[in-house]
Protein backbone atom coordinates (compact mmCIF):
# COMPACT_ATOMS: atom_id res chain seq x y z
CA UNK A 1 0.00 0.00 0.00
CA UNK A 2 1.08 3.61 -0.55
CA UNK A 3 2.53 5.75 2.09
CA UNK A 4 -0.67 7.33 4.27
CA UNK A 5 0.80 10.74 4.66
CA UNK A 6 2.98 13.21 2.51
CA UNK A 7 4.56 16.22 3.57
CA UNK A 8 3.94 19.59 1.67
CA UNK A 9 6.85 19.66 -1.06
CA UNK A 10 7.93 15.69 -1.13
CA UNK A 11 7.63 14.05 -4.08
CA UNK A 12 4.92 10.71 -3.80
CA UNK A 13 5.24 7.88 -5.57
CA UNK A 14 3.89 4.71 -5.76
CA UNK A 15 3.34 2.17 -8.31
CA UNK A 16 1.27 -1.24 -7.73
CA UNK A 17 3.00 -4.92 -8.32
CA UNK A 18 1.38 -6.43 -10.36
CA UNK A 19 1.50 -9.86 -12.61
CA UNK A 20 -0.42 -11.24 -15.34
CA UNK A 21 -0.14 -15.12 -15.37
CA UNK A 22 -0.95 -14.90 -19.17
CA UNK A 23 1.70 -12.61 -19.81
CA UNK A 24 -0.76 -10.15 -21.83
CA UNK A 25 -0.86 -6.69 -21.62
CA UNK A 26 -2.08 -4.81 -18.91
CA UNK A 27 -3.53 -1.58 -18.24
CA UNK A 28 -4.53 0.80 -15.01
CA UNK A 29 -6.78 3.25 -14.66
CA UNK A 30 -7.80 5.23 -11.25
CA UNK A 31 -10.55 6.80 -9.39
CA UNK A 32 -9.82 9.61 -7.12
CA UNK A 33 -6.88 11.00 -8.29
CA UNK A 34 -5.77 13.74 -6.38
CA UNK A 35 -5.32 16.94 -8.24
CA UNK A 36 -1.71 17.40 -7.44
CA UNK A 37 -0.84 13.86 -8.82
CA UNK A 38 -0.64 12.55 -12.32
CA UNK A 39 -1.13 8.89 -13.30
CA UNK A 40 0.42 6.50 -15.67
CA UNK A 41 -2.15 4.07 -17.46
CA UNK A 42 0.59 2.02 -18.74
CA UNK A 43 1.83 0.99 -15.51
CA UNK A 44 -0.01 2.31 -12.78
CA UNK A 45 2.70 4.45 -11.52
CA UNK A 46 0.86 7.31 -9.63
CA UNK A 47 3.35 10.67 -8.81
CA UNK A 48 2.96 14.35 -7.94
CA UNK A 49 4.17 16.67 -5.31
CA UNK A 50 1.61 18.55 -3.46
CA UNK A 51 2.11 22.10 -2.39
CA UNK A 52 0.76 24.46 0.39
CA UNK A 53 -2.76 24.65 -1.03
CA UNK A 54 -2.94 20.53 -2.05
CA UNK A 55 -2.38 20.32 2.06
CA UNK A 56 -5.81 18.04 3.52
CA UNK A 57 -7.07 14.47 2.92
CA UNK A 58 -7.72 12.84 -0.14
CA UNK A 59 -9.99 9.39 0.27
CA UNK A 60 -10.96 6.59 -1.69
CA UNK A 61 -8.12 6.28 -4.05
CA UNK A 62 -8.56 2.86 -6.47
CA UNK A 63 -6.25 2.19 -8.62
CA UNK A 64 -7.59 -0.37 -10.96
CA UNK A 65 -5.72 -2.88 -13.66
CA UNK A 66 -7.16 -5.01 -16.43
CA UNK A 67 -5.71 -7.68 -19.19
CA UNK A 68 -8.54 -7.10 -20.99
CA UNK A 69 -11.01 -9.89 -19.94
CA UNK A 70 -10.82 -9.25 -16.19
CA UNK A 71 -10.00 -6.16 -14.13
CA UNK A 72 -9.19 -6.15 -10.34
CA UNK A 73 -8.88 -3.15 -7.61
CA UNK A 74 -6.60 -2.67 -4.81
CA UNK A 75 -8.32 -1.67 -1.86
CA UNK A 76 -8.88 2.12 -1.46
CA UNK A 77 -6.77 4.09 0.38
CA UNK A 78 -6.43 7.85 1.69
CA UNK A 79 -3.50 10.37 1.27
CA UNK A 80 -3.18 12.69 3.59
CA UNK A 81 -0.88 15.85 2.21
CA UNK A 82 0.52 17.58 6.16
CA UNK A 83 2.90 21.01 5.91
CA UNK A 84 4.85 20.95 9.04
CA UNK A 85 5.11 24.52 10.78
CA UNK A 86 6.32 26.40 13.78
CA UNK A 87 3.21 25.55 15.80
CA UNK A 88 3.18 23.51 18.77
CA UNK A 89 1.19 21.86 21.24
CA UNK A 90 1.66 20.16 24.79
CA UNK A 91 0.04 17.01 25.19
CA UNK A 92 -0.50 15.61 29.15
CA UNK A 93 -2.26 12.39 30.46
CA UNK A 94 -2.93 10.24 33.17
CA UNK A 95 -1.19 6.65 32.27
CA UNK A 96 -3.77 4.14 31.80
CA UNK A 97 -4.47 1.07 33.97
CA UNK A 98 -5.32 -1.30 31.27
CA UNK A 99 -5.03 -2.84 28.26
CA UNK A 100 -7.17 -3.00 25.18
CA UNK A 101 -8.75 -6.28 26.21
CA UNK A 102 -9.14 -5.03 29.95
CA UNK A 103 -6.41 -6.84 31.53
CA UNK A 104 -4.27 -5.03 33.90
CA UNK A 105 -1.77 -3.08 32.04
CA UNK A 106 1.68 -4.24 33.43
CA UNK A 107 4.82 -3.40 32.58
CA UNK A 108 4.35 -0.35 30.81
CA UNK A 109 7.04 0.25 28.31
CA UNK A 110 5.93 3.29 26.74
CA UNK A 111 3.06 5.24 24.99
CA UNK A 112 1.89 5.87 21.32
CA UNK A 113 0.51 9.34 19.92
CA UNK A 114 -1.61 9.14 17.50
CA UNK A 115 -2.86 12.35 15.62
CA UNK A 116 -4.03 14.05 12.25
CA UNK A 117 -6.73 16.85 10.76
CA UNK A 118 -9.83 14.13 10.38
CA UNK A 119 -11.53 13.34 13.03
CA UNK A 120 -11.37 9.36 13.71
CA UNK A 121 -8.45 9.43 10.86
CA UNK A 122 -5.38 9.27 12.72
CA UNK A 123 -2.86 8.26 10.24
CA UNK A 124 0.27 9.67 12.64
CA UNK A 125 2.15 7.96 15.47
CA UNK A 126 4.50 9.59 17.78
CA UNK A 127 6.23 6.49 19.62
CA UNK A 128 7.38 8.08 23.06
CA UNK A 129 9.31 4.71 24.92
CA UNK A 130 9.40 6.34 28.27
CA UNK A 131 7.16 4.51 30.87
CA UNK A 132 7.83 8.23 33.06
CA UNK A 133 6.41 10.48 30.98
CA UNK A 134 3.03 12.05 31.53
CA UNK A 135 3.76 14.72 29.14
CA UNK A 136 4.94 15.03 25.65
CA UNK A 137 5.39 18.44 23.30
CA UNK A 138 4.64 18.21 19.35
CA UNK A 139 6.28 20.68 17.22
CA UNK A 140 6.42 21.55 13.94
CA UNK A 141 2.44 21.51 13.43
CA UNK A 142 1.04 24.09 11.33
CA UNK A 143 -2.38 26.37 11.45
CA UNK A 144 -5.74 23.94 11.53
CA UNK A 145 -7.60 21.56 13.64
CA UNK A 146 -5.55 18.27 15.30
CA UNK A 147 -7.37 15.46 17.10
CA UNK A 148 -5.01 13.53 19.24
CA UNK A 149 -5.45 9.85 21.03
CA UNK A 150 -2.94 7.88 23.45
CA UNK A 151 -2.42 4.56 24.22
CA UNK A 152 -0.04 3.14 26.29
CA UNK A 153 2.05 -0.27 25.56
CA UNK A 154 3.46 -2.81 27.84
CA UNK A 155 7.09 -4.94 27.24
CA UNK A 156 4.64 -7.68 25.05
CA UNK A 157 3.77 -4.50 23.03
CA UNK A 158 0.20 -5.11 24.03
CA UNK A 159 -1.87 -1.58 23.53
CA UNK A 160 -4.04 -0.04 26.09
CA UNK A 161 -7.94 0.77 25.25
CA UNK A 162 -6.81 4.30 23.39
CA UNK A 163 -7.52 7.70 25.08
CA UNK A 164 -10.65 9.84 24.07
CA UNK A 165 -10.02 11.59 21.02
CA UNK A 166 -9.09 15.21 21.71
CA UNK A 167 -9.92 17.94 19.32
CA UNK A 168 -7.13 21.32 19.33
CA UNK A 169 -7.10 24.06 17.40
CA UNK A 170 -3.81 25.85 16.52
CA UNK A 171 -4.17 28.82 15.02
Amino acid sequence: MPPPVIKVGQTFEFQPDTIDENSGQLTYSISNLPVWASFDHDNGQLTGTPWDEHEGVYDNISIYVSDGRTTSALSSFSIEVVNYGNLSVTLSWIPPQENEDGSPLFDLSGYKVHYGSQSGLLPNIIDIPAPGLAAYFVDGLVSGTYYFKLTAYNRALRDSVPSSEVRIDLR
